[in-house]
């Protein structure tokens, strides 16, 4: 065994990566993918506390068993499982440091659950946190973490001490942590325990605040996409977008007029679309200066409405945020694709532009074909849906399901949602029973991840305030075209 916890063997002639170091390249990344703006449930920023979280998340790795495993793949059963590990030591740090008690509970199951999907909290807290009798099976998880902490203090104490002190900045010591891992009562399990039973899920009143669900998201989010990429050897520069060039889409709108004459049917349609187009980039200067985040488009079918709505959203979005173009069926999106990679001479398949649906091909290109082609095209496909493109074309059912239950691998999406422009075609074509859930997930997507929303539809208005009320899935969302009744009227 090396003198030094690795966190990954040596291969393909590269040497073994050291624990620390893994730890510390995660924990940059993790600082990089999430918003500067964001705070925790606590008002500290999100972006020093994922960081802390992503030190700790692998911290297990440092057992002999797991070392053993790592360099002589000796197989010692849970023994080398470590998220555990990773959850209390996190939730300790946190503690030692001031955070809030629900940002130390949601750090706890983020890291707890960085290689599977995320579980019923009070449900799953139950089972790794009651220690009533470490005799019982049912306590099996809680006996082994013990295991693993004292083998850690036999073998790496002075490599935990130093860690653990420089991660609470000298509030917190190993040795503490490792006795209130160790004891009977009154230690880390029953803190952890005791902090959960406080609430009462199923309880407005005394459940966790609304916005634990959210950071929990954010905090699992952001560890799993840092940790996925860092260890798959994905360099920075692969995560970044390449920045949609909003003159290339007008020059393209400006172009498809021709040399059509103004005074024919064709013509007249073309003026009024140009003309919609203006009230549209008009609205988005007013929607800017308004005190909501999410904008209305009503325009009839012909008049251009996906290049329009796309010109809005290049108009509303600042260097180096994205946009994301959702649309309700897969039948359609094929037409929408062909559309934008006319525009902008894009195979889709590079840092521009993504498509992903569960039908399409979803890669983006990572430099050079390496010898493993396999390999690369494994890692193109992680990038491209995690969404690192300046634009992404997909369904509403991606979006969506990336925010309510998402699984592992679906979750690596949402940091590039921070701060981006999310246009909704059509919306109003999802039943409306589903309705209230799309307004909880626009909440979450202004309000937690800062993003501005664009809600597009060909619907006429509707006649009378009983039709209205029902048609108004987005009541209080800022209309972009001026008059919407004048170019229902002209076509």
């Amino acid at each position: 065994m090396v003198d030094a916890p690795i966190s990954h063997p040596a291969e393909d002639g590269d040497e073994e990566t050291l624990l620390l170091d893994h730890l510390n390249e995660v924990a940059e990344r993790a600082e990089s993918v999430v918003s500067a703006d964001a705070t925790t449930i606590g008002d500290d920023p999100l972006t020093e506390m994922v960081a802390i979280v992503a030190r700790c998340h692998d911290f297990g790795k440092a057992t002999t068993w797991f070392q053993e495993y790592v360099v002589d793949e000796r197989d010692t059963s849970k023994r080398t499982n470590h998220s555990l590990f990773g959850a209390y030591l996190g939730y300790y740090v946190l503690d030692r440091l001031g955070y809030d008690s629900e940002d130390c509970l949601a750090a706890f199951i983020a890291l707890a659950k960085h290689h599977g999907r995320l579980p019923d909290t009070e449900e799953y807290v139950e089972k790794v946190s009651r220690i009533e009798n470490r005799s019982e099976a049912s306590n099996e998880r809680q006996r082994v973490l013990v295991e693993q902490v004292a083998n850690v203090d036999d073998h790496r104490r002075e490599f935990a001490r130093s860690f653990v002190a420089d991660a609470t900045d000298g509030n917190g010591s190993w040795d503490e942590f490792a006795e209130e891992i160790g004891k009977e009562d009154d230690g880390l399990f029953d803190t952890v325990h005791e902090h959960v039973s406080m609430f009462d899920f199923d309880s407005d009143r005394s459940g966790p605040s609304k916005e634990f669900y959210e950071l929990l998201l954010q905090l699992w989010s952001g560890l799993i996409l840092a940790d996925k990429t860092v260890t798959a050897g994905i360099e920075d520069g692969d995560l970044d977008a390449s920045e949609p060039d909003a003159r290339t889409l007008s020059k393209y709108i400006d172009d498809l007029g021709g040399d059509t004459d103004k005074d024919s049917q064709k013509g007249a349609l073309d003026t009024l679309r140009d003309e919609a187009r203006d009230d549209v980039l008009n609205g988005v200067e007013q929607f800017r200066d308004s005190d909501t985040s999410i904008a209305t488009l009503t325009l009839p079918t012909g008049m251009g409405k996906t290049l329009t709505g796309l010109n809005a959203a290049l108009a509303l979005r600042n260097e180096g945020e994205r946009v994301v173009y959702a649309l309700p069926f897969t039948s359609v999106i094929d037409q929408v694709a062909d559309e934008l990679t006319d525009v902008f001479d894009t195979d889709a398949r590079d840092g521009l532009l993504t498509i992903h649906h569960h039908l399409a091909e979803t890669v983006t290109k990572l430099g050079d074909l390496d010898d493993d082609p396999d390999e690369h095209a494994r890692l193109a496909e992680m990038v491209a849906e995690s969404w690192r493109s300046g634009m992404t074309l997909t369904t509403f059912v991606q979006l969506f399901e990336s925010l309510v239950g998402p699984s592992n691998t679906q979750s690596m999406k949402l940091p590039a949602l921070y701060d981006s422009v999310i246009v909704l075609d059509e919306p109003q074509a999802l039943p409306m029973e589903w309705w209230k859930l799309v307004r909880r997930i626009t909440t979450i997507l202004t309000e937690e991840y800062d993003a501005t929303i664009i809600a597009m539809t060909a619907t006429q208005p509707a006649a009378n305030d009983e039709d209205a009320a029902s048609q108004a899935l987005f009541d209080e969302a800022f209309e972009l075209v001026n008059d919407v009744d004048r170019y229902f009227v002209c076509v």
